[in-house]
């Protein structure tokens, strides 16, 4: 694990450890669940105290570099993959600094535009059955939530539809990326409902059934272009909403 990192001068050595297994990871010289040894046998293969291995343990820890165990087979270890923790880290970021609705969709189209290329490319029988199942639900849903004139079950149901395409793509990347999406984008599609008149709502309800049949059919015929179109033109939509939900800045005419 060790070795020279380039000019580290002016830095921790607990910085120096955190980043130099950061690094392994990056380029793959560690795999998840391998044993580093011990927060003893770290600082002395690092040639530093046991407190600023301590301190390193625990800031890789907090970033899910690493897991400490207690035990008799207890010891360090590199952190198994935990897409719910990247994703949940990431939403969380995202939330902090601020991002607005238009941005979530903006990226939204881009992961989905790239996601429906390659579910088209890619999706085999067993993957458009499962969507199919998957649009089954969500019309079910709709239509329970028409009985019970409950429009709010709409915003979640519509985005398992799109978790589902995202699925198909079986781009680890995409998935990960749209998972944090989803936890900042339902509360947005949440307001977006909640701002309309109910009937504009099931008009909504109405072009997914019609346009979620459309990509269905595009991506059993592997048409990356007619499904693509689709969803470009549906979230579009939802753009063109949100735009008009949403007030000028005041320096917007500068």
């Amino acid at each position: 694990m060790s070795g020279d990192q380039g000019d580290l001068s002016g830095k921790t050595f607990s910085w120096r450890i955190a980043q130099q297994l950061k690094q392994a990871v990056f380029s793959r010289k560690l795999t998840p669940g391998q044993r580093l040894g011990t927060e003893k046998t770290i600082a002395e293969e690092f040639g530093v105290s046991r407190m600023a291995a301590r301190d390193a343990l625990r800031t890789l820890q907090a970033h899910g570099v690493v897991d400490v165990k207690v035990g008799i087979k207890g010891g360090v270890f590199v952190s198994e993959a935990d897409f719910t923790h990247i994703s949940e880290s990431l939403a969380v970021q995202l939330a902090l600094i601020g991002v607005e609705s238009q941005e979530l969709l903006d990226a939204q189209t881009a992961i989905e535009l790239s996601a429906i290329g390659l579910a088209a490319q890619n999706a085999d029988e067993a993957t458009i059955e499962r969507l199919r199942t998957e649009f089954e639900v969500f019309r079910a849903t709709m239509a329970q939530a028409a009985e019970d004139e409950d429009v709010t079950r709409f915003a979640g149901a519509a985005l398992k539809l799109h978790e589902g395409l995202i699925e198909a793509s079986g781009n680890r990347v995409l998935i990960g990326l749209f998972s944090s999406l989803t936890t900042l984008l339902e509360p947005t599609y949440q307001e977006i409902a909640a701002k309309q008149p109910d009937e504009q709502v099931w008009q909504a309800v109405h072009r997914v059934l019609t346009s979620h049949e459309q990509v269905l059919t595009a991506l059993s015929e592997h048409d990356a272009v007619a499904a693509q179109g689709v969803i470009q033109e549906r979230l579009g939509d939802i753009r063109a909403v949100v735009a008009a939900m949403t007030p000028a800045r005041p320096d917007a005419a500068a």
